[in-house]
């Protein structure tokens, strides 16, 4: 790449000042861009302002200034609000913008902004992060780069400011691709559209996990501790099943998942919610009816215990640090419900 295909010295605007645009938009001032910007919400703007950027009054107005715009949001609904806004903008007072989406969002919604945007001049990348603005400080995101590659050549500076890791990965479209291939395949979690896979450890958590697997025959010991009391709340309960545990082995509890009869299970989560304890479901879309999985034709199997089993499990906390307190909190709200 040569020098002459880079913008120099844009202006660069972020709509989205939330924990990954603020974050992009300090890294960005201090190393000497020029950024201006707009949220709804008066403290983000104020947090730009104090790091030295240009806040600004809406979406149509960093339009108009700016040389490229980024877009950091976090819902469907925002998204589209804010493509939409940018579209009168450009049909009021065409120019030349480049617009970098880094949300991770549907492909549904991607595609839908792409259509509005078919100005002459006007170039949209698809180029979704990976990482939290924690990691943003070790320089460790990986910003998935997709879209004209002409374009995405003249902006790189950018992509470099923020990260030492940002692949060009080809068309538009293919960052969300690639971002959800390293991510299991899901846009949503549980929801796995395509065949992909997880490889996040690194050599930190690596080092941190050797020292750990020392003590991991205590840790074991605790989780089986907690699931014991779990087991003597809700033995012989008529609409509970606990976890099975064959007389030849021991169980490791790495979920502590029961099975519910005449219970609703929906209705026991939103409840345990409300009381500020965590559960899940796993899974709530058995791989037999994932989409990642239709060309081998698995939507045909009939799998009956499966769909039984997918709409009655639910795992509740599970983890080394449980202490009596915290277990007896957990059972009597569960039992709360169950015999209302």
């Amino acid at each position: 790449m040569v020098q002459k295909e880079q913008m120099t010295s844009p202006v660069i605007g972020i709509i989205g000042l939330g924990i990954m645009g603020g974050i992009m938009a300090e890294t960005l001032l201090g190393s000497g861009f020029k950024v201006i910007g707009f949220d709804l919400e008066k403290a983000a703007c104020k947090r730009l302002s104090r790091a030295g950027g240009e806040p600004l009054k809406s979406t149509q107005d960093v339009v108009y200034k700016a040389d490229v715009v980024i877009t950091s949001l976090a819902t469907s609904q925002a998204l589209r609000l804010v493509y939409t806004q940018i579209q009168e903008a450009l049909s009021k007072s065409p120019k030349k913008l480049i617009l970098v989406e880094t949300s991770t969002l549907p492909m549904a919604d991607k595609e839908l902004i792409a259509q509005q945007l078919k100005k002459p001049g006007v170039s949209l990348l698809d180029c979704p992060i990976s990482g939290t603005a924690a990691r943003m400080k070790d320089r460790a995101w990986t910003i998935f780069v997709s879209g004209n590659k002409k374009i995405c050549q003249q902006i790189s500076p950018i992509f470099k400011c923020l990260s030492d890791n940002a692949p060009y990965v080809g068309a538009y479209g293919n960052g969300l691709k690639m971002k959800m291939i390293a991510n299991h395949g899901q846009e949503k979690r549980y929801y796995h559209d395509i065949v992909g896979c997880n490889s996040r450890l690194d050599s930190i958590q690596a080092a941190i996990l050797n020292i750990k697997l020392k003590e991991l025959d205590h840790y074991i010991a605790a989780r089986r501790t907690a699931a014991d009391f779990y087991n003597n709340a809700f033995a012989n309960h008529p609409k509970i099943t606990t976890p099975f545990v064959a007389d030849y082995c021991n169980h490791v509890y790495h979920q502590y998942t029961l099975l519910l009869e005449g219970v609703d299970r929906d209705g026991l989560v939103n409840y345990l919610a409300a009381q500020k304890i965590p559960s899940m479901i796993y899974y709530p879309v058995p791989g037999h009816k994932q989409k990642a999985f239709e060309s081998f034709g698995v939507q045909s199997f009939e799998l009956p215990i499966t769909d039984w089993l997918t709409e009655r499990v639910i795992s509740l906390p599970m983890h080394t640090e449980l202490n009596e307190e915290q277990l007896a909190f957990i059972t009597n709200h569960v039992l709360n419900y169950i015999n209302q």
